[in-house]
């Protein structure tokens, strides 16, 4: 059964991702340069934990405001967790150590203050849809720098996840903001 949310035409239960699956889990080789790579999008500054969080807490503020749209945060989060589990996986196959921390630049581990807490609804969703455009890019970065084909494989397959989400949050914006 097909159903339309936010004039984004999808099964039910794929609202949140364009897939269920993700491809294979694996890397041809360790190297602790793509861990450390990927480590900033596991948990550095702008990363799939602060995209979690951040999600969580604006669904937590809005739900007593708009459960509809709360309820979409809370969707794209659980994707974000799956993204991270991801990313762990890929860690630890490439001999690193997922650390809540960003790659070897980082000096700090990941804290709160990462998360952009937001005035109002269309402030948190304007800085979710930028956080997901940021994820975008930390992605495309990779795919430059990173030989492995497995690897690159599972970051392609993560970024049609963030540009569904981008679709939800623009339809959210537009239909409720304009």
């Amino acid at each position: 059964e097909q159903a339309r949310l936010w004039g984004i035409k999808m099964k039910k239960s794929k609202y949140f991702q364009t897939k269920p699956d993700h491809p294979i889990i694996k890397v041809c080789k360790p190297n602790s340069y793509y861990a450390s790579l990927l480590r900033d999008s596991f948990a550095g500054r702008d990363s799939e934990m602060t995209k979690i969080c951040q999600y969580l807490y604006h669904h937590f503020l809005i739900s007593d405001i708009n459960k509809e749209i709360a309820g979409i945060l809370y969707n794209i989060a659980k994707v974000e967790m799956k993204h991270m589990e991801i990313l762990a996986q890929l860690i630890l196959q490439l001999d690193g150590d997922p650390l809540f921390k960003g790659g070897e630049d980082s000096k700090s581990y990941w804290n709160g203050g990462c998360v952009y807490y937001g005035i109002n609804i269309y402030d948190m969703l304007r800085k979710d849809l930028a956080s997901e455009y940021k994820a975008l890019k930390n992605y495309e970065e990779h795919l430059l720098i990173i030989q492995d084909e497995c690897i690159k494989d599972v970051l392609k397959r993560i970024m049609e996840d963030e540009n569904i989400h981008i679709e939800l949050l623009n339809s959210i914006i537009k239909d409720y903001f304009r």
